[in-house]
Protein backbone atom coordinates (compact mmCIF):
# COMPACT_ATOMS: atom_id res chain seq x y z
CA UNK A 1 0.00 0.00 0.00
CA UNK A 2 1.63 3.14 -0.61
CA UNK A 3 -0.73 5.53 1.09
CA UNK A 4 0.87 9.56 0.82
CA UNK A 5 -0.13 11.53 3.42
CA UNK A 6 -0.57 14.99 2.69
CA UNK A 7 1.87 17.53 4.42
CA UNK A 8 -0.10 20.46 6.32
CA UNK A 9 1.93 24.02 5.72
CA UNK A 10 1.93 26.51 7.18
CA UNK A 11 0.06 29.74 7.31
CA UNK A 12 2.08 32.81 6.15
CA UNK A 13 3.53 35.24 8.48
CA UNK A 14 3.45 35.52 12.65
CA UNK A 15 -0.48 35.46 12.75
CA UNK A 16 -0.72 32.92 10.37
CA UNK A 17 1.80 30.84 13.15
CA UNK A 18 -0.48 31.82 15.75
CA UNK A 19 -3.38 30.39 14.11
CA UNK A 20 -2.12 27.52 13.21
CA UNK A 21 -1.24 26.54 16.75
CA UNK A 22 -4.40 28.12 18.38
CA UNK A 23 -6.14 25.39 15.82
CA UNK A 24 -3.57 22.72 16.72
CA UNK A 25 -5.27 23.19 20.32
CA UNK A 26 -9.02 22.15 18.90
CA UNK A 27 -10.30 24.97 20.54
CA UNK A 28 -14.25 23.99 19.49
CA UNK A 29 -13.88 20.50 21.45
CA UNK A 30 -12.18 22.39 25.09
CA UNK A 31 -15.01 25.10 24.23
CA UNK A 32 -17.37 22.32 25.59
CA UNK A 33 -14.84 21.21 28.21
CA UNK A 34 -14.68 24.93 29.49
CA UNK A 35 -18.46 24.67 29.34
CA UNK A 36 -19.02 21.66 31.75
CA UNK A 37 -16.74 23.87 33.79
CA UNK A 38 -18.09 26.75 34.54
CA UNK A 39 -21.43 24.85 34.90
CA UNK A 40 -19.43 22.73 37.64
CA UNK A 41 -17.78 26.19 39.43
CA UNK A 42 -21.41 27.84 39.36
CA UNK A 43 -22.83 24.22 41.01
CA UNK A 44 -20.08 23.92 43.87
CA UNK A 45 -20.48 27.49 44.76
CA UNK A 46 -24.31 27.38 44.70
CA UNK A 47 -24.28 30.74 43.49
CA UNK A 48 -21.61 33.01 41.50
CA UNK A 49 -17.97 31.44 41.92
CA UNK A 50 -15.11 34.53 42.04
CA UNK A 51 -14.23 36.68 38.78
CA UNK A 52 -10.51 35.49 39.16
CA UNK A 53 -11.15 32.01 39.87
CA UNK A 54 -12.89 31.50 37.13
CA UNK A 55 -10.54 33.51 34.81
CA UNK A 56 -7.81 31.20 35.96
CA UNK A 57 -9.29 28.05 36.30
CA UNK A 58 -10.80 28.55 32.14
CA UNK A 59 -7.18 29.84 31.14
CA UNK A 60 -5.48 26.70 32.66
CA UNK A 61 -8.19 24.43 31.80
CA UNK A 62 -7.54 25.71 27.85
CA UNK A 63 -3.85 25.59 28.23
CA UNK A 64 -3.91 21.77 29.64
CA UNK A 65 -6.17 20.64 27.35
CA UNK A 66 -4.62 22.53 24.35
CA UNK A 67 -1.76 20.99 25.19
CA UNK A 68 -2.95 17.29 25.57
CA UNK A 69 -4.64 17.60 22.27
CA UNK A 70 -1.22 18.82 20.69
CA UNK A 71 0.63 16.26 22.13
CA UNK A 72 -1.95 13.40 20.72
CA UNK A 73 -1.72 14.85 17.15
CA UNK A 74 1.91 14.29 17.15
CA UNK A 75 2.03 10.93 18.69
CA UNK A 76 -0.97 9.67 16.61
CA UNK A 77 0.60 11.56 12.96
CA UNK A 78 1.77 7.61 11.74
CA UNK A 79 -1.99 6.22 12.22
CA UNK A 80 -3.38 9.53 10.92
CA UNK A 81 -1.50 9.43 7.94
CA UNK A 82 -2.48 6.34 6.90
CA UNK A 83 -6.54 6.74 7.22
CA UNK A 84 -8.58 7.85 4.64
CA UNK A 85 -10.48 10.63 6.47
CA UNK A 86 -7.94 12.27 7.75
Amino acid sequence: MGTRAAVATPSAGRLGLVGDYVRLTKPRVISLLLLTTLCAMFAAERGTPGGWTVLWTMIGGYLSAGGANAINQYVDRDIDARMRRT
